[in-house]
């Protein structure tokens, strides 16, 4: 939605915001001391949202320290109905 259309219903009245630094909702917990900001993006017609770590620094972060996830065939949902 970064790019002004909402990719579930099309509409391009979609609206932003950064979380604010004191906000301990709108952040995501990196370590002991530190968190990242989010930016989240709501289309207002539909109502989907979408969020987006604000900061390259903590991307970086994560992607040293967070396992990476394996790109699979289906879903868990769909190997759980499988099951």
């Amino acid at each position: 939605m970064r790019n002004g259309q909402c990719p579930k219903c099309g509409s391009s009245d979609i609206r932003a915001i950064t979380a604010p630094l004191g906000d301990g909702i709108g952040r995501l917990p990196l370590g002991l001391l530190d968190s990242a900001g989010l930016d989240y993006y709501v289309c207002v017609y539909c109502g989907y949202v979408e969020s987006y770590i604000a900061s390259n620094r903590h991307l970086k972060k994560i992607s040293a320290k967070w396992p990476m996830v394996e790109k699979n065939e289906q879903t868990q949902d769909e190997k759980d109905r499988d099951l």
